[in-house]
């Protein structure tokens, strides 16, 4: 085993003193490989590790990996997203294309390329490259909310409810997105879009083998503060009698019911 990482490492003529047979060296390559990538793979994991907690540590390490192993996809996408921790944009910008350039398939590179622009502020280029990303990988969830977030804020609907379809697509069992969409619409006042989203992913929710009461009674309280912004008291007051007969005893849904019974004039109704 030894040989066989010196050979993955420095090549097989600097360490194999006698003749291989073509089928012996064939074997070989296959175990050197198994041994080294999996040393690899788990010295990049210790690497990201260190990379939450110490950025620096984590960048000398890497920099010290440049002189020692080939340059890869994942070797410089690691380094960019360092460099990215340390606030240091333009090189992780440059070393994040280098991955690219390396593999154009490496989307984890892509990715980090996009939250960088994100981070920057450049939010129609980050709007850009997640929509790049979902086209060569539309089953990378990781860019879905973000590209929601980014379509919310710019008002842009009708592309967000491509990216609710493509995404049902793909995971027909979660309502994340269209919930996460829904919160950020009716915090923005955009009510008749919160409305839709939260309906559909209540209807996403009640189609799952086992429901999550929690996230129902959520996504019903917060439908019926949609529905009563847009006066419509009625349906929002069915809104919160849906969320307490999966929690009776929910106190904020209980004081969302009276003052929608109040807006609707049952002042009795209310203090009841």
């Amino acid at each position: 085993e030894e040989a066989a990482v010196l050979a993955a490492r420095y090549g097989f003529d600097a360490c194999l003193t006698t003749p291989l047979s073509r089928e012996e060296l064939v074997d070989s390559v296959r175990k050197a490989w198994r041994i080294r990538r999996s040393e690899y793979v788990n010295s990049l994991a210790s690497m990201e590790k260190i990379a939450e907690e110490d950025p620096g540590a984590a960048l000398e390490k890497i920099e010290d990996r440049f002189g020692a192993t080939a340059h890869t996809a994942k070797l410089f996408t690691m380094h960019g997203k360092v460099l990215k921790k340390l606030k240091r944009y333009d090189e992780a910008q440059a070393t994040l294309n280098k991955a690219i350039s390396i593999n154009p398939l490496h989307i984890v590179a892509h990715k980090e390329l996009a939250d960088l622009a994100l981070e920057q502020g450049d939010q129609a280029g980050a709007k850009g490259l997640y929509e790049k990303i979902i086209k060569l990988a539309p089953l990378y969830r990781e860019c879905y909310m973000p590209l929601a977030g980014l379509y919310v804020a710019a008002g842009e609907l009708d592309e967000l409810q491509a990216l609710s379809t493509g995404f049902a697509e793909q995971w027909p069992e979660s309502a994340a997105l269209d919930t996460a969409a829904a919160e950020s619409l009716l915090d923005l006042g955009h009510n008749e879009a919160a409305e839709e989203f939260f309906t559909k992913a209540i209807a996403t929710e009640k189609s799952a083998g086992k429901p999550d009461t929690d996230a129902l009674v959520f996504r019903y309280n917060h439908l019926g503060i949609a529905l009563r912004r847009q006066d419509k008291h009625d349906e929002a007051v069915q809104c919160y009698r849906d969320a307490l007969g999966l929690a009776p005893d929910n106190a904020r849904v209980h004081y969302n019911l009276g003052v929608a019974y109040r807006l609707k004039g049952d002042n009795e109704q209310a203090l009841a």
